[in-house]
């Protein structure tokens, strides 16, 4: 997503009123930034909070010097994809598609009453690959961004839900573009789960575990990075090569032969080249017991729409 500069003259038209709360309940703006324009202005609120800033400043006319306060916090943005990762337990053989309900109202998620954006679509609960097992809510947001062309202030974000079933475990996988995203992700993942406990297939005291890197084994973390390393099931990425690599000697463990050395040694031990994912200690499955990886950056090419690189 391209962020365009503003083309308007703000030292003679700015906005106010009710056209200033799209960029004011922007998430890059915080209470803070919009607490101190106000004290600038000899102008003191007791609560630290855009819910008791918002209105004044909107009843005021804001110079061009706070506006551009506000403009700078919102010049750098997140474009890529973001994932996380998350796992409950549940107590039922049945299916996703036959516990969970068709549609997602947006009236359950409980979003603020002052926000900057709007659901562009319905939170439609969708198999994936008519596997009953497996299901998303893809979805997007437009959000009025003040940083813009006037005549194009909609920005378009994504964001994804994908729910897994795995004997007991419902395995969650979020995507998300920006803060909006992954915050309405965050409520879809919490009505999904008022939606179990209220079916008594996940109990009301069960916590959604967060799966981190700390979780895995050795072994599994290895697998789990090395399958990152491999073309994208769409087929836009295709694997080139393993260009830098981390890991470290984990002396918890029995060392294989050959690295024993490092054993009290290596802390920490960074290659940098080309073709890593020839050498041994990521090809062979031995090593993999005895390592900590905990980076890997790999090179793809890809083809999209006719562009190729």
């Amino acid at each position: 997503m391209e962020i365009a500069e503003s083309k308007i003259n703000r030292e003679v038209l700015l906005p106010y009123g009710e056209k200033l709360k799209p960029l004011l309940n922007n998430s890059t703006v915080k209470a803070t930034e919009l607490k101190n324009i106000l004290n600038d202005r000899g102008i003191f609120v007791a609560e630290n909070s855009k819910e008791k800033e918002i209105p004044i400043l909107t009843k005021i006319l804001l110079i061009s010097s706070e506006f551009e306060k506000i403009l700078e916090t919102q010049k750098t943005k997140d474009k890529t994809i973001k994932r996380r990762t998350r796992s409950i337990k549940c107590n039922t053989e049945k299916s996703l598609m036959d516990i969970l309900d068709d549609e997602i109202k947006e009236e359950q998620l409980n979003l603020p009453e002052y926000k900057s954006y709007e659901l562009n679509c319905n939170l439609e609960v969708m198999p994936v690959s008519k596997n009953k097992n497996s299901v998303e809510i893809d979805y997007s947001i437009s959000r009025e961004d003040q940083t813009k062309d006037w005549t194009n202030q909609k920005s378009i974000f994504n964001g994804k839900v994908k729910l897994t079933k795995n004997g007991s475990d419902i395995d969650i996988e979020m995507e998300y573009t920006s803060i909006e995203t992954q915050d309405v992700n965050n409520k879809i993942i919490s009505c999904i789960k008022r939606q179990l406990v209220d079916k008594n297939i996940v109990n009301k005291d069960e916590k959604i575990d967060i799966i981190t890197s700390s979780k895995l084994s050795n072994k599994n973390r290895f697998e789990f990075l090395l399958n990152l390393s491999s073309d994208s099931e769409t087929g836009i990425l295709v694997f080139k090569q393993i260009k830098n690599v981390e890991f470290s000697p984990d002396n918890s463990q029995n060392l294989v032969e050959d690295i024993k050395w490092m054993s009290e040694r290596v802390k920490n031990m960074k290659l940098r080249g080309e073709a890593l994912n020839e050498i041994k200690y990521l090809q062979d499955e031995q090593y993999r017991d005895c390592l900590k990886l905990s980076e890997i950056q790999s090179e793809y090419s890809y083809e999209y729409e006719g562009g190729k690189r």
